[in-house]
């Protein structure tokens, strides 16, 4: 079957394939651990869902949505796809499916996460910064200061 298929609630294991090639790609840690993932899923109970994007039965692309509340905000926090699976799009139709079933649920707002100009060096926030603005979100820039107090 040479069709992407979505499956919006996947298992962590599906969501974390993606997921790791997307780190291994950029070669930085992501914030949290696979079994952190897994404790916020089990603690949170459905407060935390994991979404693929799926090619010849394997995970291309995959997103973690934290639900703030379920009737106003959803946060997603990655937002992942497989480097050699990127011609496909799996990705953004995964997306567009998503916001599709937000808008089903007349969820208010999806918050497409912070993006750090230079937190990570290898990793790519330009590319990161430009797929949100390319489906509509909004970008907000900051500076970060930092001031060291001589008593």
């Amino acid at each position: 079957d040479n069709q992407v298929k979505i499956k919006l609630e996947c298992s962590l294991e599906d969501f974390e394939v993606p997921w790791r090639k997307t780190y291994e790609k950029h070669g930085v840690e992501p914030t949290h651990k696979l079994s952190e993932l897994k404790g916020y899923e089990e603690k949170l109970e459905g407060g935390v869902k994991f979404h693929a994007a799926y090619f010849k039965g394997e995970p291309i692309s995959s997103i973690c949505e934290f639900n703030a509340d379920s009737d106003k905000c959803r946060l997603l926090y990655y937002i992942n796809t497989d480097p050699a699976n990127k011609h496909l799009q799996s990705l953004s139709l995964l997306i567009s499916m998503y916001v599709s079933e937000c808008n089903r649920q007349s969820v208010k707002a999806i918050d497409f996460g912070t993006s750090l100009l230079s937190s990570q060096p290898n990793l790519n926030q330009e590319g990161i910064i430009r797929f949100k603005e390319n489906i509509g979100c909004s970008s907000y820039y900051r500076d970060k200061t930092e001031y060291k107090l001589m008593l």
